[in-house]
């Protein structure tokens, strides 16, 4: 933050010199001297200023060393939960960044968690005044104008999901992507996936959308892919224990739900992945859905109070016996009984989609499970492929697969 910056923001709220000064808890001869640019504006002042001022995270300042620091996925999780992204709610935030020491800290790692990838086009749409000039300057530097022109692409896309409330977001994109294809590299790069197999590597040459065909990255993330999530911060995390226990007192009869998705990758095999709903495919008895719904729906009380719901989904893909080897976990309940699919349904279940969420979570099953490609492949064969649709298509991603075995 600059004192030309400063001097702005208080006008902007009408305030005195004196009265900026008590906010900021120093005097007002102080406060001058630091709006006429005699006294620096340090890290730490400049993050209680964009408190007390109610500015924009990117007025906080950006150093050079900023990305020298060592960083990993707990603390970029718990920095973008402070910038406010929703899937990240749950976590304890960190003292907030500037978004764009962030978006380039996360660009810097050669080993990006899908979770992290997917909230850089977020960060990107949630913040379009980013210092443009840093970024560029620093992506240079860093040999990052590939991997930045990648995320801008996939943000300028979601953007133009609605024109009109994004269209301040898609100027500051478009003009971002104009000077980074200045200095794009004509050398193959991943999104931080630098261990990718030579199958893989060629599976995505092949598949890769056209953006990331441009700007040379190995990568099939599309806006489809990406999360919708609304631009809002969420209360702190509460467990899902609390949760599922309130939940279980407030129904009067036996609720059974065939559970999918991260809350069972999470409560069942320990997935290192923050999820705050729990996706289920069916509801037993099927008159039971609307009760739960009002109990623990994405609107209901219990929703707002923990952060947590649950979250019925459409037509998912099983193998078609998988109802006889669900399994049933001891949660403590009493009335609400969660059923979970055997680990090489739940394997199967991500197939059809193969996101890079659901690579990452399939080798992460694969090695937590001790799984064997010969049996996956048996169960597909005898209990999917005979009615699925494409399924020569889901043949060839069951053989690309085969890598992570």
């Amino acid at each position: 933050m600059t004192a030309s910056q400063l001097r702005a923001e208080r006008k902007r709220l009408g305030l005195t010199q004196h009265e900026a000064a008590l906010r900021l808890g120093m005097s007002q001869p102080y406060f001058s001297l630091l709006e006429k640019g005699r006294r620096v504006v340090t890290s730490r002042l400049a993050q209680k200023a964009v408190k007390a001022f109610n500015l924009s995270p990117t007025a906080l300042p950006v150093r050079d060393t900023d990305l020298d620091k060592p960083t990993d996925a707990d603390t970029l999780a718990r920095q973008l939960s402070a910038l406010g992204y929703p899937g990240f709610a749950h976590l304890s935030a960190a003292r907030k960044q500037n978004p764009a020491v962030v978006l380039l800290h996360a660009l810097t790692q050669d080993h990006l968690e899908a979770r992290l990838a997917e909230a850089l086009p977020w960060l990107m749409l949630h913040y379009p005044d980013l210092d443009r000039a840093w970024l560029v300057r620093e992506a240079r530097l860093r040999n990052l104008s590939n991997r930045l022109g990648f995320v801008t692409a996939l943000a300028t896309r979601l953007a133009e999901r609605n024109r009109n409330r994004n269209r301040a977001a898609r100027e500051a994109l478009d003009q971002l992507t104009r000077e980074l294809e200045k200095s794009r590299l004509d050398v193959e790069d991943t999104f931080g996936q630098a261990t990718l197999s030579p199958v893989e590597r060629d599976w995505l040459r092949r598949n890769r959308t056209p953006e990331a065909a441009f700007w040379h990255v190995l990568s099939d993330w599309r806006p489809d892919l990406l999360p919708n999530a609304p631009a809002s911060s969420f209360l702190k995390h509460r467990p899902w224990g609390p949760f599922l226990a309130e939940v279980d007192s407030k129904l009067t009869e036996r609720v059974a739900l065939h559970c999918l998705g991260g809350f069972v990758l999470q409560a069942i095999y320990d997935i290192p992945r923050i999820t705050g709903d729990l996706d289920y495919l069916e509801v037993i008895p099927k008159e039971s859905a609307r009760v739960l719904d009002e109990i623990a729906g994405p609107t209901s009380m219990l929703a707002r109070k923990y952060k947590l719901h649950f979250h019925p989904v459409g037509v998912i893909d099983l193998p078609e016996d998988y109802e006889s080897r669900l399994q049933n976990p001891d949660f403590g309940l009493i009335h609400l009984q969660l059923l979970i699919p055997e680990p090489y349904d739940l394997l199967l279940s991500k197939l059809p989609r193969n996101s890079p969420k659901d690579r990452e979570d399939a080798k992460f099953l694969i090695r937590k499970c001790g799984l064997k490609f010969s049996l996956l492949e048996r169960r597909f064969d005898n209990e999917m492929k005979p009615w699925i649709a494409h399924a020569n298509r889901h043949q060839l991603t069951l053989n690309l697969w085969r890598e992570f075995f």
